[in-house]
């Protein structure tokens, strides 16, 4: 009884083990675990492009004409009737000094000058009547002689306190600040009832006429920027189209390790200081490689792009050249995945879509 009850118990996990392995049997290969299930992904093929050798960089825009407002003399501000910001015209009253010494200077200068024309005009007048004298001899050669260099002494003293007197209202005048040109007032590093040194500056104004864009680059460039390159310039603020813009000049920078760049385009119109996209273009035409913003995987600063092979997602990451082009990471002929999905991760199973 009990072997009979043995050899059933066989005979069914002997049947269970053979529906076992039999529904292990070949078939389609299911997904990995972890792994989502087969999607379709959309994938273009990379590619070379004929193109001008480019460089893309971030500007700043400013003014060529910066000009540090600053005092010829000493003295509390009295007056400051402008703010950043301000549009000012030429000769226009941008701060205002105390300075009692200077204007004590121009009452004794001016004293000086009317003592001095007095004293000119009765050594001139004195000189004539001896001269009337002389003629009637009633006076000596000698007395007309002496009356002559007097009057001639007097005349150079009023012409010496004359420009005494000038000079001390020319200095009253350094106290008071005007715009040299017309602009735009950009700082103030005093308020009122500091004291202004003599070339300390006040105020900073620029010509918001008179814009251009500095890059700096460096100094490998694989070609040589020179007056006249062609660019193109596109401020942050808004959408706003390229503007055609041309390189006024290169310098190097004072380490001699980089290069700077100045921009010069028609139309740009964003305050100073804002960051501008800029564009600078070789003279040559090449081959290079780039991808769409769609494309792009970023995680941290790491910057990649999902290629399709063998029926899987590969993540590669790439390294850029200076002009924004790809220098590594994928070749033409490559199956790029054009806008990978967000939860899109390295070896899921996909089918490539074209």
């Amino acid at each position: 009884m009990n072997r009979r009850a043995s050899m059933s118990a066989s005979i069914l996990l002997g049947i269970a083990f053979g529906f076992a392995v039999s529904s292990c049997g070949p078939g389609k290969e299911s997904a990995p675990a972890g792994h989502a299930a087969r999607r379709a992904v959309r994938v273009d093929l990379v590619s070379n492009r004929r193109e001008r050798a480019r460089i893309d960089l971030a500007g700043e825009l400013i003014s060529h004409d910066r000009i540090q407002i600053a005092s010829k003399v000493a003295g509390r501000i009295l007056e400051i009737p402008v703010v950043e910001g301000t549009v000012v015209r030429r000769g226009q009253v941008l701060a205002r000094l105390d300075s009692p010494e200077l204007q004590s200077a121009v009452a004794q200068s001016e004293a000086a000058e009317e003592a001095a024309r007095l004293n000119a005009e009765t050594s001139l007048r004195q000189a004539e009547r001896y001269r009337r004298l002389a003629a009637g001899q009633v006076v000596t050669a000698r007395d007309l002689e002496v009356t002559e260099v007097a009057a001639a002494a007097a005349q150079a003293a009023h012409t010496q306190a004359r420009s005494m007197s000038e000079m001390s209202r020319r200095n009253l005048e350094y106290a008071v600040l005007r715009a040299p040109h017309d602009g735009v007032v950009v700082r103030r590093t005093a308020n009122l009832g500091d004291l202004a040194l003599p070339g300390q500056p006040v105020l900073v104004m620029e010509d918001d006429g008179n814009l251009e864009v500095r890059v700096t680059l460096a100094a490998e460039i694989s070609w040589s920027i020179a007056p006249g390159d062609s660019a193109s310039l596109t401020t942050t603020l808004g959408d706003r189209a390229p503007v055609p813009a041309v390189v006024d000049r290169v310098s190097p920078s004072a380490d001699g390790h980089a290069i700077l760049a100045y921009l010069k385009a028609e139309g740009m119109r964003a305050p100073t200081g804002s960051f501008v996209r800029a564009s600078l273009f070789g003279p040559e035409s090449r081959d290079a490689v780039r991808v769409p913003e769609a494309a792009l995987v970023r995680r941290g600063p790491l910057t990649g792009v999902f290629l399709v092979r063998e029926g899987r997602a590969v993540l590669r990451w790439l390294r850029f050249a200076p002009d924004g082009g790809v220098a590594a990471g994928i070749a033409p002929g490559d199956s790029l995945v054009a806008a990978p999905p967000a939860d899109l991760e390295d070896g899921d199973f996909v089918e490539a879509v074209r």
